[in-house]
């Protein structure tokens, strides 16, 4: 199973050298024992280390180390207790949610630590420090400068925290007030469960209807303002091989931006010849187009710094390509400059 588990998730490697070293320590004076099952799990991890080296691309990450490492722990644990809460996927979490849990998970802990036999509490122990000491192992990474703290990447973590509760909530000495905090907590997640997939802030937006409020460009050339996350699924909705990142250089007559309804700010550095032309709502996104009379070259710093309410930004150009410039269009060109 441990090799599995580095198989299924990377980090697994964390939670499967806490216990490997839980059992060298438990189990001294029969290490020869152990040796078999260590070596075959540590085989397997040796052999997966140049998929997960050509898997790991450090421009897809980048983004982790935007936000301190604690508050990113902080989120963890909210998002164990409850899942995302925030108005749109990856925002940062609504902490009132897992108020309950968390109040129900601090009982649990209470009883296997009072009312618990040696061996409850032995195990709920195993599990504090097989959960908690993953979570250390991968903070003194990101302090070492391998930063991947984010909830997906702490999971393996997950499992033995909840057998902690599980323990404290069926310890011998919880009885009837243990059954029902932990009817309570199946009850509150599973509501929670309900209210999430009926709650459409709590999805990704529909690009398919925001892609169709887009349409094709009217005047030409068009830049598209939106969120870094929304770039690859603009492009493949549109249909259009055309779509590119957005360079700089070119002249374009439109701008679309793709921003939160409540997203503030104005455009305050656009060439004085666009002027907006049209607002509608795409789904959960709001949809702001300006149009210019004649093409204009809009630098990409400006069309990047366009308010959308999201952490970062991707800037996509579609429309037809420019055509090569004639030898005498591209004199008068370099003339010019």
């Amino acid at each position: 199973t441990s090799a599995l588990a580095l198989c299924s998730h990377y980090f697994a490697a964390f939670a499967v050298g806490i216990e490997a070293v839980w059992l060298l320590i438990a189990l001294r004076g029969r290490w020869r024992a152990l040796l078999p099952a260590l070596g075959g799990v540590a085989a397997t991890g040796l052999a997966l280390l140049p998929l997960a080296n050509s898997q790991t691309n450090p421009t897809h990450i980048g983004w982790i180390e935007n936000s301190p490492l604690l508050e990113r722990l902080w989120e963890t644990g909210v998002s164990f207790l409850i899942g995302e809460t925030g108005h749109v996927i990856a925002e940062a979490p609504r902490e009132r949610y897992a108020l309950v849990p968390a109040i129900i998970v601090g009982a649990a802990l209470i009883l296997v630590a009072l009312r618990g036999e040696r061996r409850e509490r032995r195990s709920a122990a195993l599990g504090l420090a097989l959960g908690l000491g993953f979570a250390a192992l991968t903070a003194i990474a990101a302090l070492a400068g391998k930063d991947y703290v984010v909830e997906r990447n702490l999971l393996p973590a997950l499992l033995p925290l909840l057998a902690v509760v599980a323990i404290g909530l069926t310890a011998a000495g919880a009885r009837r007030l243990g059954l029902l905090l932990a009817v309570a907590l199946c009850a509150y997640w599973l509501a929670f469960d309900v209210h999430v997939t009926r709650t459409p802030n709590l999805q990704r937006p529909d690009f398919r209807t925001v892609t169709g409020a887009l349409g094709p460009p009217r005047h030409g050339r068009r830049a598209i303002v939106t969120w870094k996350l929304a770039a690859d699924p603009v492009r493949y909705y549109l249909h259009d091989g055309a779509v590119r990142m957005y360079g700089g250089e070119e002249r374009i007559s439109e701008i679309a931006v793709l921003r939160k309804p409540l997203a503030t700010g104005l455009p305050v550095n656009l060439p004085p010849s666009f002027h907006q032309v049209g607002r509608v709502r795409a789904d959960r996104l709001t949809l702001i187009a300006y149009a210019s009379k004649h093409p204009v070259r809009v630098w990409f710093h400006t069309l990047h710094d366009l308010p959308t309410g999201f952490g970062e930004e991707a800037v996509l150009l579609d429309g037809p390509r420019s055509r090569p410039a004639t030898p005498a269009v591209a004199q008068e060109r370099q003339a010019k400059r």
